[in-house]
């Protein structure tokens, strides 16, 4: 078998970052909202794509990490509000994935459940607790259980429509 992809580059070089992450972008995935309560009692929150469930029983859901981010001892410590997110919510996901720490957490767009902060309109809720976590390479691996999970119809979103992330680009998807 050969090491030569069909464009006829050999592409068994992980040490390019670029294009290890272009092949990994042709993967569809959804994407996630995480908020919590840091250390000083103050609502942050991160999006992920990196979000799928490992076990039903116990109710067990993954997902990871950076190393690097300033967040990760409030994650490994309490619980914390895993979101899915509709596909008008688009400029939440795009504001939350930014690496300043600053996050607009407005009564617009929030409310409280068990004093974690919840997108309005998100999809399905999942509150979780850490289960177990792993360090693998420059990313932590959490294992999540889930406490509590909510899913909402229609009716109560301004779209049923799931948000994908693709080629590095956020966009609505629809079964239908």
């Amino acid at each position: 078998m050969s090491n030569i992809s069909d464009t006829g580059t050999n592409k068994n070089d992980t040490d390019n970052l670029k294009d290890y992450k272009d092949a990994l972008s042709n993967f569809l995935t959804g994407i996630v909202i995480i908020t919590c309560i840091d250390n000083d009692g103050k609502p942050f929150g991160i999006t992920i794509n990196s979000f799928n469930s490992v076990s039903l029983n116990p109710k067990i859901i993954c997902w990871s990490l950076g190393n690097h981010n300033p967040y990760k001892n409030s994650f490994l410590s309490q619980n914390y509000l895993i979101q899915i997110l509709n596909s008008s919510q688009k400029d939440i996901a795009k504001q939350f994935s930014k690496t300043s720490l600053s996050k607009d957490f407005n009564q617009e767009n929030f409310i409280t459940h068990n004093k974690l902060p919840l997108l309005k309109g998100c999809l399905a809720w999942f509150e979780c607790s850490l289960y177990q976590s792993h360090n693998i390479g420059d990313h932590i691996l959490l294992l999540s259980e889930v406490l509590n999970f909510s899913i909402h119809t229609k009716s109560q979103n301004s779209s049923s429509q799931s948000l994908a992330f693709f080629k590095r680009d956020i966009f609505g998807i629809d079964k239908n």
